[in-house]
This record gives C-alpha cells, sequence and structure tokens, in this order.
C-alpha cells in the first residue's frame, strides 16, 4: 500500500469532527454517485444511481459509516444553509451522507381507563 499500513479495528482516542458537504439542485439534496478517492489512494466503485435516492429536503439526510459489514447510522447535525453534515465519532474509515431510509418515527400510549 505504497509504503503504509492498514491498522484494523483502530480507534481514535477520542471523537473527532466530521463534517462532510452536499451539494443542492432546485432546492433538494442532490446524490453523488462518483468514485472516491481515499486519502490512502484506494477508488471505491461508483454507486449506480437507483442506490442514491435524492432526499426531499436536507433535513432528510444523514452520515453514515461503514463498519465493514454495513452503513451504520450516525447521529450529528445537518446545516442546510451551509449544505453539511456534521458528526462526532471514534471510528475511522468510509462515510457517506445519504437519504434516510424513513423519517424519524413518533408514538403516542393509548389512555389507560379505570376498570369500572
Amino acid at each position: 500500500m505504497n509504503g503504509e499500513t492498514e491498522i484494523k479495528n483502530y480507534v481514535l482516542p477520542k471523537p473527532a469532527r466530521l463534517v462532510l458537504h452536499f451539494e443542492m439542485q432546485n432546492g433538494r439534496p442532490v446524490p453523488s454517485t462518483a468514485p472516491v478517492v481515499s486519502s490512502l489512494g484506494v477508488r471505491s466503485a461508483a454507486v449506480p444511481a437507483a442506490a442514491a435516492p435524492v432526499a426531499a429536503n436536507a433535513n432528510d439526510l444523514g452520515m453514515y459509516w461503514d463498519n465493514g459489514l454495513l452503513f451504520v447510522k450516525m447521529y450529528g447535525t445537518v446545516d442546510p444553509l451551509n449544505q453539511t453534515v456534521t458528526v462526532e465519532s471514534p471510528n475511522v474509515g468510509t462515510y457517506q451522507i445519504r437519504a434516510l431510509s424513513a423519517p424519524p418515527a413518533s408514538f403516542s400510549t393509548p389512555p389507560t381507563w379505570p376498570a369500572a
């Protein structure tokens, strides 16, 4: 790897702030399907357009971390004005901005009625 050695399962001693930028077109986030080249020169495959859905608005975006098996949702902040998603994470690796698969859920409990 060009004189560099990968360290498996390395965790930063404290969380680092990660900020990823996204593009907007006609008021909607636009998916990037271009391949990505990491700092180690590793090139990812292009993401098929069908696998990169467009979010209805910037607040429907989230950052995901690849843990080696699947992409895990990270919790952070979406800044629509600056077109960024920010998270604090101790994990090194690959991150992506994705449309949230479902809006945040809410629920309520039915009232408890006294026995007659």
